[in-house]
């Protein structure tokens, strides 16, 4: 992403139970989302 960053307009994210369970609003699933700097990701 932060060599794209420029040609990048939208990001999809997904959130899910563990073991093929059901698709979750982001944040209340178990997908490992390494937190990040929006700053970093715009260099």
């Amino acid at each position: 992403m932060k060599q794209h960053h420029n040609r990048i307009v939208m990001i999809h994210v997904k959130d899910r139970k563990r073991n093929q369970g059901p698709n979750v609003s982001f944040g209340e699933g178990e997908t490992p989302i390494k937190e990040t700097d929006a700053d970093d990701a715009a260099k």
